[in-house]
């Protein structure tokens, strides 16, 4: 099945893998589905239940869709983006799923790039 991948330091890729509990782990570390607000209703966010214990860099775009700022718990390590059903789970994306996240994790790592940030006050 494809999914989207976003790395900690905001690389969006899409894959291929089997959708087993063992090939979401080898990606990501760990399992926990999230329905983030940040999502349309039809996708889901897996991501590493334990990242924070395991000390994983903070994932910014997995922590904007999460709104972190609301609630202060943020989401640390890579994340997968997956289509949900009620009945059925998760699965695949399609490829104008992939287009659609895509896109819009671009935008919000435009957006909410830390680094940039970080190196414009430092100029300051």
């Amino acid at each position: 099945m494809t999914v989207l991948k976003v790395t900690t330091n905001d690389r969006i890729i899409p894959l291929e893998i089997s959708g087993s509990l063992d090939s979401i782990c080898k990606e990501i570390g760990g399992y926990e589905r999230v329905r983030p607000r940040g999502l349309p209703a039809e996708y889901c966010m897996l991501v590493d239940d334990m990242g924070l214990l395991k000390v994983k860099p903070i994932n910014v775009v997995g922590s904007v869709l999460y709104e972190t700022l609301k609630h202060g718990q943020p989401i640390a390590g890579d994340i997968l983006l997956v289509r949900y059903e009620q009945y059925n789970g998760f699965e695949g994306l399609s490829p104008s799923d992939v287009e659609l996240l895509k896109k819009m994790c671009e935008k919000l790592v435009s957006v909410y790039n830390v680094g940039e940030v970080s190196a414009s006050v430092g100029q300051v």
